[in-house]
């Protein structure tokens, strides 16, 4: 029995961390209170202590560092069962793009090409740089596909593509 007021309490505890604002021990165990805790400063003390929340230099009761890792690591942990990691020789597409848009235009390529029977994944940088990592067997067939939506293909084996451009006359130079 009091161990599992003991895991409550604690439990409480850190749902009141992790959404309120506490300056004080005191003003944490008066929220307890308030949610039908009847413990007294020193017990509550010693649950932070275990917990591993201090708010030592800090402005507000927090987790310490190690702590906030070890919750960040089972929130990930959580979300990555769902996952699934692939194994294949991977090839590289770069694009670059104007960064207002890019996340939205990555997404779209990469729902746009899983229709045509693609497997692609999409990473943005903050300047605008996307990512396609596409299997290495089909990277020209997705290249050419980009290609064919309009994307320009300005670098083809380590050389530069070259561009169509107009010659321009020379304003200071006089024609014959």
């Amino acid at each position: 029995m009091v161990l599992d007021r003991k895991v409550k309490r604690q439990s409480d505890i850190v749902k009141l961390i992790q959404t309120g604002k506490f300056k004080t021990q005191r003003e944490i165990v008066k929220a307890l209170k308030e949610i039908g805790h009847k413990e007294n400063l020193s017990t509550i003390s010693r649950d932070l202590k275990e917990l591993n929340i201090d708010g030592k230099g800090k402005e507000y009761y927090d987790f310490t560092d190690s702590k906030r890792k070890e919750i960040e690591r089972e929130r990930l942990t959580k979300l990555i069962e769902d996952s699934h990691a692939y194994n294949s020789s991977l090839s590289t597409l770069w694009l670059r793009a104007n960064p207002d848009y890019a996340t939205v235009l990555a997404t779209s390529l990469e729902r746009y090409l899983a229709k045509q029977g693609f497997e692609v994944g999409t990473m943005v940088g903050p300047t605008g740089t996307i990512l396609l990592g596409v299997d290495k067997d089909r990277s020209a067939d997705v290249l050419k596909e980009l290609i064919s939506l309009g994307i320009r293909n300005e670098r083809t084996h380590g050389t530069t593509a070259t561009k169509k451009t107009k010659k321009r006359k020379n304003p200071a130079r006089k024609e014959n």
